[in-house]
């Protein structure tokens, strides 16, 4: 060790670094965890060896990064949790859809079938779960990513650029391997495209396979039976009374597909269903060409009120009151999201008109403000608004004597029958004579 050193001119100290260094051995991942120094110190002697290009690697080309140095660190809010390691990051009016560096999400077990994503969220034992905790964690917080490579387009996949998640200081990667919601993936010895943490991604997981938890339980796994009550309007009747009752109930929002049209999960009744945001006429997004149907553009704001519901209630937990059900089998109602009426809330920005069967609800005074002062500031839907002014025609002066008495007439009545609580059935007493002379007349 000493004559090593002596002869390439350092002071002594750890032989494994100063090997990595000159470009005379390689790290072995599966040993790096075994390490009572830092990984990491070991990693950054190997990175500076593959600069230099020095023996080992004299012929090395490093991967080819697409991503401006520019680009390579950015913050954003986090707006959507796709599955267990892809996140949707909104950074200024742009979205960037993110792939975790160097994790895998819980998978279905060899040979198993677990349907569509949306059906596979609840049946992969741990997706659910991995899902509910970046959801709770992140969604609406502002993150930092550091983009440690990029995977290209290949076998039918787009493009993923895959980074190193912060809240905080907190590594959101080691966090959920930790947990046992994920693991993490092998690297080819010399791949250099991995997370920048990833020894210490490989100590989480082995913390994780010692507590026996999430994946690595050998229990049997969390089981969540839900049932979709979308498009089956027989379901939604059965389940509808109940839902009237309770009145407002907790729910979280899965999907936006238009301004109106949500679709939520109802922990309490473990069910999926589409729910129509009651008292308003919102313009239609633009929807893509599915199943041989051909696409539709949008209606006028049709897409701006998409994006503002999108970014006030996406996969947040929000309040439902149910009113009624539709033909077919959609719940109606009004939802809240931190005490704030969606309806309300977009009549408010001009992205919807308050529709006339909002006149029987309870919130039929919130939403004709709403409307009055969205026409009044001409915004959106209501931007060519022309308020119509009625002129009133000049009376001649009408003398007192000819006012017709306004005070309500009253006249004796006797009930006979009662209907129900709001109708019942009367006879004048101003009649009953005629009525004994029609009477004795018929007998």
């Amino acid at each position: 060790s000493s004559g090593i050193n002596a002869e390439y001119g350092v002071s002594p100290g750890n032989i494994s670094l100063f090997l990595l260094k000159e470009g005379l051995a390689k790290c072995v991942d599966w040993s790096m965890k075994l390490l009572s120094a830092d990984p990491e110190s070991y990693r950054a002697a190997t990175r500076q060896a593959k600069a230099d290009r020095k023996r080992l690697w004299k012929n090395f080309e490093g991967p080819v990064c697409t991503v401006p140095k520019d680009q390579k660190e950015f913050s954003g809010r986090v707006t959507e949790i796709v599955n267990g390691e892809v996140l949707v990051i909104k950074v200024g009016n742009s979205y960037k859809r993110v792939t975790m560096s160097s994790i895998r999400q819980p998978r279905p077990a060899e040979g198993s079938d677990s349907g569509p994503p949306s059906k596979a969220l609840y049946e992969v034992p741990y997706l659910f779960e991995a899902r509910e905790f970046l959801r709770k964690r992140l969604v609406g917080k502002k993150v930092n990513a550091t983009v440690d490579y990029v995977r290209p387009a290949a076998n039918g996949y787009p493009e993923r650029v895959c980074a190193s998640i912060f809240l905080g200081n907190q590594n959101i990667q080691e966090a959920i391997v930790s947990k046992g919601l994920a693991t993490v993936a092998w690297h080819k010895q010399d791949d250099d495209e991995r997370a920048a943490n990833y020894d210490a991604l490989l100590l989480a997981q082995e913390k994780a396979k010692k507590n026996k938890v999430g994946v690595h339980n050998t229990g049997e796994p969390p089981i969540h039976k839900v049932a979709d009550l979308a498009g089956n309007a027989a379901k939604s009747k059965q389940f509808l009374p109940f839902l009237q009752r309770i009145g407002r109930l907790h729910a979280n929002v899965e999907y936006v597909a238009s301004g109106s049209r949500i679709r939520v999960y109802i922990p309490r009744d473990t069910c999926l269903a589409t729910f129509l945001l009651s008292g308003i006429s919102c313009p239609r997004a633009a929807r893509p060409s599915i199943k041989g149907q051909p696409a539709t553009p949008a209606d006028p704001y049709g897409d701006e009120a998409l994006e503002f519901v999108k970014d006030q209630i996406m996969q947040r937990e929000v309040e439902i009151e149910v009113e009624s059900c539709d033909k077919a089998g959609n719940f109606i109602g009004y939802m809240f999201v931190e005490d704030k009426n969606m309806s309300v809330e977009l009549v408010k920005e001009g992205l919807a008109k308050m529709h006339f069967t909002a006149e029987r609800g309870k919130y039929f005074d919130h939403l004709s403000r709403a409307e009055a002062d969205a026409k009044g500031a001409q915004k959106r839907v209501w931007k060519d608004y022309v308020e119509t002014v009625v002129e009133k025609e000049e009376t001649s002066e009408i003398s007192d004597s000819n006012i017709a008495d306004s005070s309500p007439k009253l006249k004796d009545v006797v009930v006979t029958h009662i209907e129900d609580c709001s109708k019942l059935w009367v006879q004048h007493c101003a009649d009953g004579p005629a009525l004994i002379s029609l009477m004795n007349q018929m007998r």
